[in-house]
């Protein structure tokens, strides 16, 4: 999980921004952005990298993220 939007055009755009800053990192992924309703707060659309080979390798592109200062959680398909 790299970031969350209230409109989903900033999402697409950040997913366009990350991916060229850190085309070593993310160039071989694809992005996927899930619409989510945040009880409370309404809709977000987050934006997601993958897929990965397994947890193991989506903590380590997110230890390498977070070096670079970027948001960077970890989560398993279907726990979003």
């Amino acid at each position: 999980h790299l970031a969350s939007f209230k409109q989903r055009p900033n999402a697409e755009r950040n997913w366009q921004t990350l991916r060229r800053a850190h085309r070593d990192l993310l160039d071989n992924l694809s992005s996927l952005i899930e619409t989510v309703d945040v009880k409370g707060k309404g809709k977000f659309h987050r934006v997601y990298a993958g897929p990965m080979a397994d947890m193991a390798a989506a903590r380590n592109l997110c230890k390498s993220l977070k070096a670079r200062k970027v948001y960077c959680r970890a989560v398993g398909s279907g726990a979003q």
